[in-house]
């Protein structure tokens, strides 16, 4: 699986999640939204029916939900328009039934996600679900905020999620950089969500770049 760098954002209105899409043209082909409902977190954020008129120029869009119960919100995004493919990445924490939330999302069309906070162990997620998501994202970081420092314990979280024979995309959300990236990669990490280096940096292309080399290059063993 090719590793993928993910410009990732948090945002409370349409036209900076827009002024983004533009920077990243040309360059990437994936745009990760998060939606934070003020309850998840004490933070709140652009919620779906907000974004539905951006044009996201045939980009493929994460929409990760860090909401209470987010099964609530995965027909809004459904919604949305010009994106070339939408895929739901919903919280655990405070999800009532995982194997609904991936059905839900799987009967709209879209691509599901289950996604873990830091501290949250893998035994939390139900067994069964590995088999039907596509997708799996550890947060790197507590939930929630930008601008935080990655913390390794995730390193030990993807060795154990890939122990368990999960072998479809692992994303890591939170803290990352080219050298966080190299460690997650060589850890199994597949997907990089990244947005303060990315959006702090002078030349967003450049930054990309940077960690895109960091994810497809030999990387330092974490045993």
């Amino acid at each position: 699986m090719t590793p993928t760098i993910i410009p990732d954002v948090l945002e409370s209105s349409a036209s900076a999640i827009a002024e983004k899409v533009n920077l990243i043209q040309g360059f990437s082909d994936r745009f990760h939204i998060d939606i934070i409902d003020g309850l998840y977190a004490d933070n709140l954020t652009i919620m779906p029916e907000a974004i539905k008129d951006i044009n996201f120029n045939k980009l493929n869009l994460d929409l990760h939900l860090l909401t209470e119960e987010p099964i609530d919100y995965v027909a809004s995004c459904a919604t949305l328009k010009d994106a070339a493919g939408i895929r739901v990445i919903g919280q655990i924490e405070h999800m009532g039934s995982q194997i609904d939330f991936v059905t839900t999302t799987h009967s709209f069309r879209l691509v599901a996600g289950l996604a873990l906070d830091l501290y949250t162990p893998l035994e939390a997620l139900t067994k069964s679900v590995l088999d039907q998501v596509e997708s799996i994202l550890l947060m790197s970081v507590k939930a929630g905020y930008a601008s935080q420092t990655f913390n390794a314990l995730v390193l030990d979280k993807i060795h154990q999620l890939r122990g368990l024979g999960f072998q479809k995309d692992l994303i890591i959300d939170g803290g990352l950089n080219p050298d966080t990236v190299r460690l997650a990669r060589a850890a199994g990490a597949t997907s990089f969500a990244v947005n303060s280096f990315l959006w702090s940096h002078k030349d967003v292309k450049q930054a990309f770049e940077e960690l895109h080399r960091a994810a497809t290059s030999p990387a330092p063993t974490t045993d």
